[in-house]
């Protein structure tokens, strides 16, 4: 980002530079002005196209990241495909979240037959 600065800075300079020479300075040494912006304005457009693509692949890894692992559903709750879990399947379909269910455990287990439960949502599943 600092070397596009400099690029868009030097060809501010070389703009300003082309404007002392049309009122004042032969015709070659305009001619060499314009190159010289011509180049300044080429590598801009070169450090421009690359922070468009780092661009576009940070916005693909971020959707990735933020996307939730795909997952089937087994008993009642929801596993990764490689077998992580199990999550709240409320959680999961109302607002995409990956919530771990707790184990119960203690008396809730033993007069039911409850097995986990959601720590976010408090859904219960038998």
């Amino acid at each position: 980002m600092e070397a596009l600065m400099g690029a868009v800075q030097a060809a501010i300079g070389v703009a300003g530079k082309i404007l002392e020479f049309s009122s004042a300075a032969s015709l070659a040494d305009l001619k060499n002005a314009i190159a010289d912006l011509r180049l300044q304005l080429a590598d801009i457009r070169l450090q421009a196209a690359d922070l468009i693509e780092e661009n576009r692949e940070m916005a693909r890894t971020i959707k990735e990241l933020q996307s939730p692992p795909s997952v089937v559903a087994r008993d009642n709750c929801y596993f990764t495909k490689e077998g992580d879990g199990p999550f709240c399947v409320g959680c999961h379909d109302s607002k995409r979240q990956m919530i771990r269910l707790l184990s119960v455990g203690g008396e809730e287990k033993q007069f039911s037959d409850l097995r986990y439960r959601c720590p976010v949502c408090k859904t219960t599943v038998y």
